[in-house]
């Protein structure tokens, strides 16, 4: 019986004092972003009975709990990188990188090192599907180099002048880009040739800086003509056709693209959809509503997002965008099934079952997610744990006592 005291005893010992070591690293971490506490909860063991008149002490067992699927609070960051996920979930990470252990991590204080890649505080890098190969690897943000885009589609909006005499002549200019983002000029003309018909003209493309002619505008592709195009308007003004051979008759309801085969010393060709629908015939004065391309100069990285679904962008400084990776979140059947690691990150187990990414979480960016310590409940179970480890002391000191009595009354 002495015996059994002395068992459970050491056991209620022992799981006060796993009680308050949690307390303290709950306590200690109660600013480490993504962290997760430990409950140390207990459940009773009991020996089987010599008989049904006497009673054999058993003792408690200690039973550690991660409250890994609990959703921290999160908060704003003045840094792009620093990541929160909403919902359950995990990032990603290695600890190096070129690989290394697969680990997953709710800390998102993500930065980038000296080579681009983003990193955590405690060293582990993200990982990110890129987008071009398919694969997942650390992620790196000085991958977004530079960028130009040509020009490959141009939308005019204009009012001819339904009086206009026929031979009269409108000029308006569209400005793209060629494909290393040079500036260049598409000069188009606009000549009445009947009442309802304009002829549509493209002239000779021009270089934006030094006015020199760079290509000649072609119909369709490389083998079209020089661009010269009817247009022909219905009675209500639009555009109810195009006429590619000037004879008169409707041969299509689109128009041809404008296509430029540049001189030799500069890029590539440039193929580009001509949208004229928002033109049209109406009596008053000739008007430029609108002129609008696609396409850019050369720009640099200027700034980098992240969307909820995960998508890292890169924004350029000549306004376009351009996705580096995929920030994916890994999520578990029995999350609190995780092997916990030092630096804030868990390991697949048996227990939690593989990771997958089936979840519905979405990604802050320019956000944190705070540790979960209540640390005004951390003391309350300090002090509970002191206390029920006190009492353990005293029965401890009883049983020592009923211990010395009994030898001394042998002796």
């Amino acid at each position: 019986m002495l015996a059994g005291i002395f068992g459970s005893v050491v056991s209620g010992l022992s799981l006060n004092a796993q009680r308050i070591s949690s307390a303290a690293d709950n306590i200690a971490n109660s600013t480490t972003s993504g962290y997760k506490p430990t409950a140390v909860n207990s459940r009773t063991l009991v020996t089987n009975q010599t008989s049904i008149n006497s009673y054999s002490a058993g003792g408690v067992q200690a039973i550690s709990t991660q409250l890994v699927g609990v959703q921290g609070a999160l908060g704003a960051s003045t840094s792009s990188t620093d990541l929160a996920i909403s919902g359950s979930g995990f990032f990603v990470v290695r600890p190096s990188v070129d690989g290394g252990e697969t680990l997953y991590t709710r800390d998102g204080s993500f930065k980038p090192d000296s080579n681009g890649y983003l990193v955590n505080s405690a060293g582990y890098y993200l990982q990110a599907k890129n987008p071009q190969t398919g694969n997942t690897e650390s992620l790196n943000i000085n991958s977004a180099t530079g960028t130009a885009d040509a020009t490959t589609n141009a939308s005019v909006s204009v009012n001819l002048p339904a009086g206009a005499a026929v031979g009269e002549t409108f000029d308006i200019n569209i400005r793209a880009h060629d494909s290393l983002g040079n500036g260049i000029n598409i000069p188009v003309q606009f000549t009445k040739k009947s009442s309802l018909v304009f002829t549509v003209t493209v002239g000779n493309v021009t270089d934006n800086n030094s006015g020199s002619t760079v290509g000649t505008a072609l119909e369709g592709d490389a083998s079209g003509p020089t661009y010269s195009v009817d247009v022909v308007f219905n009675s209500l003004g639009q555009i109810d056709g195009y006429d590619k051979n000037g004879d008169g008759t409707i041969d299509s309801q689109n128009g041809p693209g404008i296509y430029v085969p540049f001189v030799i010393g500069h890029p590539e060709d440039l193929d580009v959809n001509l949208d004229l629908s928002g033109t049209t015939a109406f009596a008053g004065d000739f008007t430029v509503n609108s002129i609008s391309t696609d396409g850019a100069s050369y720009g640099t990285v200027s700034g980098i997002s992240v969307s909820p679904d995960g998508a890292v962008r890169a924004s350029f400084d000549n306004g376009q965008n351009r996705t580096i990776g995929k920030i994916s979140v890994a999520t578990f059947t029995n999350p609190n099934g995780l092997e916990a690691l030092s630096g804030n990150v868990y390991r697949a187990t048996d227990a939690s079952g593989d990771a997958s990414a089936n979840g519905s979480a979405s990604i802050e960016g320019g956000a944190f997610e705070f540790s979960n310590t209540d640390i005004g409940g951390e003391f309350v179970n300090i002090i509970l744990a002191q206390n029920a480890y006190r009492a353990s002391l005293k029965a401890f000191s009883a049983a020592e006592d009923l211990s010395s009595e009994l030898v001394n009354s042998i002796a």
